[in-house]
């Protein structure tokens, strides 16, 4: 159920839940993982060993470093880049992101 659009990477090891949408030009890289119901947005990038949770929302153009744990119902805003972990249920924007 989960829908891969055009031009996605998804790299080695990763697990992509169900019902997670990757949108296009997005990248996954390797060992990561992608909650269900989870949203990669337009030309976001999710580095190795990134842990998203479920029902989260990652968006246009974000990137998210590597090994970074994304709680799950966790918005990150457009642009934004991740380098810390975020708790569940919070929302998150800006370079870095807080």
């Amino acid at each position: 159920g989960a829908v891969i659009q055009r031009h996605v990477f998804v790299s080695a090891g990763c697990v992509i839940g169900k019902a997670v949408k990757v949108n296009v030009g997005a990248k996954i890289m390797h060992d990561s993982i992608i909650g269900c119901f989870s949203t990669i947005a337009h030309q976001a990038v999710v580095l190795g060993g990134v842990t998203v949770g479920r029902n989260s929302y990652i968006g246009a153009n974000a990137t998210i470093l590597p090994r970074v744990v994304i709680g799950d119902g966790v918005t990150v805003g457009a642009g934004a880049v991740g380098t810390k972990d975020i708790r569940d249920g919070e929302t998150v924007k800006g370079v870095p992101a807080k």
